[in-house]
């Protein structure tokens, strides 16, 4: 497992056991498209947490041409090839190459079908519509995603969007605020993120004032 934050040596230790794992799988010849589509995408991520763009990028084009040796309609079934179309988006986006990964995004989207409801999908695709300028669509996916920081994302969007959407923008920052007052919970991640989203809206609102 690859954490937020590993250590230089321990994606280093990652890499290599996962080119290792793969190196022995591919000689066996009989492993499922899938699995080996997995172990790149897996090593993709340790890469681009590496900071090694171009390889993660390598690894998972390599991922999608071994998921497109299979029949058509089992490579549009399939839940692997969503995941290495987000993969993929997100190291694009974090090369700063935003309509590259919207392709993405759209690609991994149409395969999941409608209603679309991965929060990660929608989150990311949501952050690089708002790069691109296209703040409505942005907000239209945040407010898609159950939660606070997301709702503080779309009313941050739709901010940007101007004066039309002054008061969708103020309706989604002021709820954020409301409910956030007094929130209690044993789960701290979720107040972490709770807190980030409160923060980003008072500012938004503060802005706006």
């Amino acid at each position: 497992r690859i954490g937020n934050f590993p250590s230089k040596e321990s994606l280093a230790k990652s890499e290599a056991l996962l080119s290792d794992v793969l190196r022995r799988w591919r000689a066996r010849g009989d492993v499922p498209p899938d699995e080996v589509s997995t172990i790149l995408r897996i090593r993709a991520l340790a890469r681009r947490k590496g900071g090694d763009l171009e390889g993660a990028l390598d690894d998972l084009q390599q991922a999608l041409q071994v998921m497109q040796r299979l029949p058509k309609d089992v490579f549009e079934s399939s839940g692997e090839v969503p995941r290495v179309f987000m993969a993929r988006a997100e190291v694009k986006a974090e090369a700063l190459r935003w309509q590259a990964a919207l392709e993405d995004y759209n690609s991994a989207a149409d395969l999941l079908g409608e209603p679309i409801e991965d929060g990660t999908l929608l989150s990311g695709r949501g952050m690089v519509k708002q790069r691109l300028g296209d703040l409505v669509a942005a907000a239209e996916d945040f407010d898609s995603v159950e939660s606070e920081i997301e709702a503080a994302h779309a009313g941050v969007a739709l901010l940007g969007a101007g004066e039309p959407q002054l008061a969708a923008a103020k309706e989604r920052l002021t709820g954020v605020i409301r409910r956030s007052i007094g929130l209690q919970s044993t789960d701290i991640p979720l107040l972490q993120r709770v807190v980030v989203a409160d923060v980003d809206a008072r500012a938004a609102m503060a802005a706006l004032s």
